[in-house]
């Protein structure tokens, strides 16, 4: 079998399984044929299709890059462009769109006339933009949500030694609280013991008072009594006088009647 004969067949085969949906058995097809074909860029190309239906991407994208040709580098541009649909962060997203626009541009140099290639292109490009601006915004919200995030942090920081502040100074005043009553407490019994005391001196004062007062009356009364005593003894002492004198002159008179009586003398 000749070259042409056997790149006839492996393309025959490849083709028949690509429409069969067997993209593995294409590419194995295709690949059997590049062996004695080695620069064939069809059967390149078609192995490129092959791994783009069966949707690796990444390796549709090296084999379209080695048909040097606008509709190769635009397959190239396509497979960057649908790896990068498969990507989650868009920072990825925008790393493959970008690959993507490299080759839509290179294709574009190949052939200006390609509306398909300058579409794509144009697509892809707001694509980024798109995404540039949407992961700017991201990171300007996110770079506020940390800064919320952070001021929160702040002032949950700021809230809790508040409340610590606020629970010591309760604890401070309700220990000068108990520290006050228990003064006040100590104030009213040294008052109370004070009253007290003064009550009681108050008591000995009067007691001491009503004694002095008991003993100057006694001694008043004594000494009225010896007044008293002093004036009825002399009072008794006159009486007893007049008494007396009354006897001398009863016992006078007496004479005088006798005298009268007997006037010689004589006592018969």
């Amino acid at each position: 079998m000749t070259d042409s004969e056997k790149l006839y067949q492996a393309m025959k085969s490849g083709n028949n399984a690509f429409e069969a949906k067997n993209y593995q058995g294409a590419i194995k097809e295709y690949s059997d044929g590049l062996e004695d074909n080695k620069e064939n860029t069809a059967l390149m190309y078609n192995i490129a299709s092959s791994y783009y239906m069966a949707k690796d991407y990444q390796k549709a994208a090296s084999w379209y890059q080695k048909v040097i040709s606008a509709k190769g580098l635009k397959g190239a541009g396509d497979s960057l462009k649908r790896a990068g649909d498969e990507e989650k962060k868009p920072e990825d997203k925008i790393n493959k769109y970008k690959e993507a626009l490299s080759y839509y541009q290179k294709a574009i140099v190949l052939d200006e006339n390609d509306k398909k290639i300058k579409f794509n292109y144009e697509w892809v490009k707001k694509l980024v933009e798109d995404l540039e601006k949407n992961n700017q915004n991201q990171q300007n919200q996110d770079q506020k949500d940390n800064k919320e995030k952070d001021q929160n942090k702040e002032n949950q920081k700021n809230d809790q030694k508040n409340n610590q502040d606020q629970n010591k100074n309760q604890e401070d005043n309700k220990k000068e609280n108990q520290e006050q009553k228990d003064q006040n407490k100590e104030n009213q019994k040294n008052d109370q013991q004070k009253n007290n005391q003064n009550q009681e001196n108050g008591e000995e004062k009067n007691q001491q008072e009503n004694q002095d007062e008991k003993k100057e009356e006694q001694g008043k009364q004594t000494q009225d009594e010896k007044e008293m005593d002093k004036k009825k003894a002399e009072a008794l002492q006159i009486l007893e006088s007049l008494k007396q004198n009354e006897k001398d002159d009863l016992k006078n008179n007496v004479k005088i009647i006798r005298k009268q009586k007997n006037p010689e003398g004589k006592d018969w």
